[in-house]
């Protein structure tokens, strides 16, 4: 029934402010669903925002699933395309420092002089350097892949291949990186019983383990 005079609204105003036990029920059970949701929401908050700390085999885990999807992203690597350039080194430096010295000899064949055969002896000096250089860099990137190794190869194979990782040369510990964990006992055993050369052993592994930080 809709109200018609003044007594009514009021009536009815004081009806809607007082709600019935069944309302008052309704509301009660709202608010402690809302509660409950609240309180699941800042249980998972907290959770969210503690430090991770995972443990020494799941921090394992993790590495390793991080190291294949950074290979994935990369590209798969093989014997055939693992060797890599830097285009500055390779692409730049040394073809400038190398045409350099053609033009310094062509120059001086058609003006011999001091001044044009010392300039001669400089850009030659300055190409061996370059190489030098380079050279120097691979060597220490070797003795580091060889100390790499060598701890790797301590807890993978077994006796009595483990005692005998000191006789395996620095070409063969540089090319047994490529070797997945599972492959590495096999290769060591070859290695050590063909003396087999580094390049025997990059084209016989099936299951290749790229080495993206050797330039």
């Amino acid at each position: 029934m809709e109200p018609t005079s003044a007594e009514d609204y009021t009536n009815f105003g004081r009806s809607c402010r007082r709600p019935d036990p069944e309302l008052r029920t309704i509301l009660r059970f709202d608010r402690t669903a809302i509660d409950r949701q609240n309180r699941q929401f800042l249980t998972r908050f907290v959770a969210l925002a503690r430090p991770y700390r995972p443990t020494p085999e799941l921090s394992k885990v993790e590495t390793r699933a991080k190291e294949r999807a950074s290979w994935l992203r990369r590209g798969r690597k093989s014997f055939a395309n693992h060797a890599r350039f830097d285009p500055l080194f390779h692409f730049f430096a040394i073809p400038v420092f190398g045409i350099s010295v053609i033009v310094i000899v062509v120059h001086y064949i058609m003006c011999p002089s001091l001044r044009a055969g010392w300039i001669f002896v400089v850009s030659v000096a300055a190409l061996v350097s370059v190489f030098k250089i380079r050279v120097y860099a691979l060597r220490n990137q070797d003795r580091t892949i060889r100390l790499e190794e060598r701890l790797r190869l301590m807890t993978l194979p077994t006796e009595p291949l483990r005692s005998r990782i000191p006789e395996l040369t620095e070409s063969q510990l540089i090319a047994i990186r490529f070797a997945c964990d599972a492959e590495v006992p096999i290769w060591v055993e070859s290695a050590l019983a063909s003396k087999l050369s580094r390049a025997d052993i990059k084209k016989a592994i099936q299951s290749w383990r790229p080495d993206y930080w050797r330039i």
